[in-house]
């Protein structure tokens, strides 16, 4: 039984230092837009069960958008002269000028 233990601990610290690069190369995510990398002054681009979550606004001002929020949806409302795009907390389900695309994971807030 004993043997049993230090076998399974073994195994958990080798699996824990297997993993450390996958952790620590996940919170090194940066993002450019035209060559220039977005700074993110509050919540983080993030790894979430293998896709890549990005905090919209500070990605879409950066390319010129204003960023609005519909507190009573939980609706991002992105726009320019061209584009208005609706991005809703929960839904996978978002929206350029009406017309609807498919996201992999439904939008989120994390933190």
């Amino acid at each position: 039984m004993r043997l049993t233990k230090k076998i399974t601990v073994l195994l958990v610290f080798v699996a824990v230092l297997l993993a450390a690069p996958i952790i620590i190369f996940a919170n090194d995510i940066r993002v450019s837009v035209d060559g220039e990398f977005v700074n993110f002054p509050d919540a983080q681009p993030t790894i979430v069960d293998i896709r890549t979550l990005v905090p919209v606004r500070a990605v879409f001002e950066k390319a010129g958008f204003y960023v609005g929020w519909d507190e009573d949806t939980k609706t991002a409302i992105i726009t320019n002269e061209t584009y208005t795009i609706l991005i809703t907390i929960g839904n996978a389900t978002f929206y350029t000028n009406g017309i609807s695309h498919l996201l992999d994971v439904p939008a989120q807030i994390i933190g």
